[in-house]
């Protein structure tokens, strides 16, 4: 599901904001997308481990862990350039793409805390 979700997203997002997103919605979607690969990643692994008991899983989960700093480090990134535009509207295109953009980075924090703090 996260693989496809991956591209629906923020093309739902893009729809949202009218077709007009801002740099700083874009550059939000980046964690966003970036999480959405590792969560598709980890399922694909999980289901070839049920499949044949000897798929290397521990080899995908190390490179899971290995993204996590970097995931982490694109999210506050985003989190913080969204904040910024808050304090500066004019960054934004509209008030639908100020919305996108917010939207963006929480779903990008909780994807991050789901992976990485409850889930994997």
């Amino acid at each position: 599901m996260e693989a496809g979700n991956v591209l629906l997203v923020p093309a739902i997002l893009v729809m949202a904001a009218r077709w007009n997103p801002s740099w700083v919605s874009i550059v939000s979607f980046i964690p966003m997308m970036v999480l959405l690969v590792i969560g598709a990643y980890y399922w694909r692994a999980k289901l070839k481990q049920l499949e044949d008991r000897s798929y290397p899983f521990k080899k995908a989960m190390r490179a899971i862990s290995i993204a996590q700093a970097p995931a982490l480090l694109l999210t506050l990134i985003a989190i913080a350039l969204v904040i910024c535009g808050w304090r500066h509207p004019y960054l934004f295109s509209s008030g639908w793409d100020q919305g996108v953009a917010t939207f963006s980075v929480i779903l990008a924090a909780l994807e991050y805390v789901n992976y990485y703090h409850r889930q994997l």
